[in-house]
């Protein structure tokens, strides 16, 4: 009998650190929140599911809250604007 062997691809929303955030992240996290309606994440979520620094991280959110992407809820999670489940 052969043997199957699989080997799982990297996830998509692992990203490697970075000096600077690249459009990429910035693509990435939006198909994210895009891909899961409902989803709720605080700030330090976004930092471990996509492997940003604090920095990063706070750049990223405000960025996407300025262009009308994310809104911070009153509990300080983070949701889309598109996201009809709220």
């Amino acid at each position: 009998m052969a043997r199957t062997t699989i080997s799982p691809s990297s996830p998509t929303h692992l990203l490697a650190p970075a000096e600077g955030i690249s459009d990429s992240t910035i693509d990435v996290i939006r198909h994210e929140f895009g891909e899961m309606p409902g989803m709720r994440l605080t700030r330090a979520q976004i930092r471990r599911l996509w492997n940003l620094s604090l920095s990063e991280c706070d750049r990223v959110v405000d960025m996407l809250i300025a262009e009308g992407f994310l809104v911070q809820t009153s509990g300080g999670h983070l949701r889309s604007t598109l996201d009809l489940c709220w």
